[in-house]
């Protein structure tokens, strides 16, 4: 349980910096917002997938 917690915790803080890389990324791009949300959004999604797999 507490290994899971951790890798749990470990997936968030790098989920949080891909996201910070790719605000930065889209903003120094001058891009369209819905890429961005398209990303967050599988990140998301693809991290809770890894999480409850086991």
């Amino acid at each position: 349980m507490r290994d899971k917690t951790h890798t749990l915790s470990r997936w968030l803080s790098a989920t949080f910096l891909v996201v910070i890389a790719v605000f930065g990324i889209v903003l120094i791009g001058h891009a369209p917002k819905w890429p961005i949300y398209v990303t967050i959004v599988a990140w998301v999604g693809f991290v809770f997938y890894l999480a409850n797999r086991k």
